[in-house]
């Protein structure tokens, strides 16, 4: 559905979006093949390939939607999306960065910034698939496509 829809909006931006929110979640799953080491204890194989595929898979998660934003800017109704998934990309960023300083430095609330982080991402997820599902943007020149009541 991803895919079908983003591709009936015409813009490159979201086929791109579309490709890095299918690549966070594949990478996801595949982290849960490799559990994260307890911090301040050493890095075991299994630990090393959790955070090189958390790495991964917030890289991929943030040029989505920084794809995502900029798709969402040409279009009609997305302008105030757009501006959303800004401000979703930036609690994504700026969490993720507390969460592995966090890490890094073995602080207590390591945990609530990676889950706030991971929450901001998935909340734009979800409204972005209701953004699509609903029709509430369009090409430039089309009406927004509107639910049936």
């Amino acid at each position: 559905g991803l895919f079908m829809r983003t591709r009936s909006l015409g813009a490159l931006d979201f086929s791109i979006g579309a490709r890095f929110v299918t690549a966070t979640a594949v990478t996801g799953l595949a982290m849960t093949a490799f559990p994260m080491d307890p911090i301040g204890l050493p890095l075991t194989p299994s630990g090393i390939a959790h955070i090189i595929l958390a790495g991964f898979a917030s890289l991929f998660s943030m040029s989505g939607m920084l794809a995502i934003c900029i798709g969402l800017r040409r279009l009609q109704g997305g302008r105030l999306w757009s501006n959303y998934a800004a401000l979703s990309l930036a609690i994504t960023f700026v969490s993720g960065v507390a969460a592995a300083l966090g890490a890094v430095q073995h602080w207590s609330t390591m945990g609530f910034w990676e889950r706030l982080s991971v929450g901001a991402y998935l909340q734009f997820v979800f409204v972005f698939a209701l953004i699509l599902a609903t029709g509430t943007v369009s090409l430039v020149g089309t009406p927004p496509l509107q639910m049936e009541r």
